[in-house]
């Protein structure tokens, strides 16, 4: 097909469109890798900004992961913090680069299996980290709301997040067939290919219902994770009035809370410290998915308006919110260091070890 301004609506629908100033300079473009090098310096600070995501993400949740490995008991909380640092080091190391790589090599990159595999992976793993969290919610729910019944153990919560995971393929497994590698000719007879839906030769409304079931769903997510944790923190209110009222009370009472407040006051004050940490990870996970569900449904609007969007700097702050996503797999190292003394602690005794052990084998190895 050709590349034109009537091609350019129907054939990069539901993509991140060409303006016009790129359909100029592709006309000037003598071969691929011109047009390939003219589409990443337009999107270079988009690139930068990936690259940054990138980098943080993977060594922030490495970090994540040893101290977890390493420094903490088995526990149903850290099976459930290692499933997702590693979630996000997926995105982080694959997910993220592999976008990278689609804006530096943006008309020569994707074959068909390389843009179905991309974009399914992309999804799953996004998917994913929802479910993990929900896991998450589950279990502080289950703790801090119904502490004397039967908990999720750790067991549990791993078979819970395998399911999420087999459910999370089935989810995005159609966008095997609504992705696809499309070939088209430019004016000067360059030949490139971009990954887009299966809409400009189709009729079918299935990926735009598609993708509307997926917004749906997110929403769903977001709507249950508000409605646990509000519930949690109902019971965390409540559970505060009640101690602060029982050490109020007479002599008597006054002596038995102090007898009781090492292990009472220890585990009431870990368990709000870790339900904390885990609403601000629900916090984040709301904040990045509104701006790139807004951009999904905006991407159902008009041709005309699709064509009005000719501003470099207005498509990539579209291209940023639509990546916005990521950042709810960056953000999880900066919470747990910023509110869990404990996982500072913790990580600050790993890296010491980390740096001795290091010192000794070369000590070793000198002599």
């Amino acid at each position: 097909m050709e590349y034109n301004d009537e091609t350019n609506t129907s054939v990069f629908k539901n993509y991140d469109k060409p303006n016009e100033q790129l359909i100029h300079t592709t006309e000037n473009a003598s071969s691929i890798e011109m047009l390939n090098y003219n589409y990443a310096m337009q999107h270079f600070v988009y690139i930068l900004y990936l690259g940054a995501l990138s980098v943080i993400g993977v060594l922030g949740n490495t970090i994540v992961i040893l101290v977890y490995m390493f420094q903490r008991k088995p526990s149903t909380h850290k099976t459930i913090t290692v499933s997702l640092a590693v979630c996000d080091v997926l995105v982080c190391g694959t997910v993220i680069p592999f976008d990278i790589l689609e804006k530096v090599y943006h008309f020569s990159l994707l074959t068909v299996v390389t843009c179905k595999l991309y974009i399914t992976l992309s999804y799953c793993l996004v998917f994913l980290s929802a479910f993990i969290i929900i896991v998450l919610s589950i279990d502080r729910h289950m703790r801090v709301c119904y502490p004397f019944k039967k908990q999720l153990s750790s067991k549990q919560a791993s078979i819970l997040i395998f399911v999420s995971f087999i459910i999370s393929m089935f989810i995005v497994s159609p966008n095997a067939l609504i992705w696809n590698s499309r070939e088209f000719v430019l004016a000067n007879n360059l030949t490139g290919h971009v990954c887009v839906t299966e809409t400009s030769e189709s009729s079918s409304d299935f990926p735009a219902i598609y993708n509307g079931l997926l917004l749906v769903l997110g929403g769903f997510i977001v709507t249950y994770v508000i409605i646990v944790y509000t519930c949690i923190w109902r019971s965390l209110i409540r559970h505060i009035r009640y101690v602060k009222k029982f050490k109020s009370g007479g002599k008597r009472n006054s002596d038995f809370s102090l007898e009781t407040k090492p292990k009472e006051e220890e585990d009431h004050i870990a368990s709000c410290r870790i339900t904390t940490v885990a609403f601000a990870i629900v916090i984040v996970l709301i904040l990045s998915y509104v701006p790139s569900s807004t951009m999904k449904l905006l991407d159902t609007r008009t041709e005309q308006d699709t064509q009005d969007k000719d501003s470099v700097n207005q498509q990539i702050l579209h291209i940023l919110a639509r990546s916005s996503v990521f950042l709810n797999h960056i953000a999880n190292p900066f919470i747990y260091t910023f509110m869990d003394p404990t996982f500072r602690c913790d990580c600050k005794n790993f890296l010491i070890n980390l740096f001795c052990s290091k010192q000794e084998i070369n000590s070793e190895n000198n002599n």
